[in-house]
């Protein structure tokens, strides 16, 4: 009950003002919805697969040893199905701050394939991690 009381008698953190579509959105909850909707956008850009599908071999796989098609990391060289790997944008895209920025985004993100790697997890993982540290 002490626990209750306390929750309540808190002071409230002030809300922000919800501006954008029709004073249902806030302005950073915008900038959020449209980086996800560009987002989902990149995913079916062509350079992007011709680039993972670039030398792509078959190989046994599994227990049965059934084929399937394989590319080897481009950090560790290691090979793992195909389905296994990431696509990375080389130069780094960065997030979206501001509506304003919506557009050098979208430039940075469409890339041809030479702007593209084959990581796997591991390696992506261990990119992610420097780029947020700069």
């Amino acid at each position: 009950m002490l626990d209750v009381m306390r929750i309540q008698n808190m002071p409230r953190k002030p809300l922000v003002p919800r501006t954008r579509c029709s004073g249902t959105m806030t302005e950073a909850g915008v900038v959020s919805w449209v980086l996800s909707a560009l987002r989902r956008l990149t995913m079916k850009w062509k350079p992007k697969f011709e680039r993972l599908n670039a030398g792509r071999i078959k190989l046994p796989y599994g227990k049965n040893g059934r084929e399937v098609w394989c590319n080897s990391c481009e950090e560790c060289k290691i090979f793992f199905r195909t389905c296994d790997l990431e696509m990375d944008h080389i130069e780094n895209l960065g997030g979206l701050q501001k509506l304003e920025d919506a557009g050098q985004w979208l430039i940075k993100a469409l890339v041809e394939s030479d702007g593209y790697q084959r990581l796997c997890h591991s390696c992506h993982q261990i990119k992610i991690k420097e780029e947020r540290k700069k």
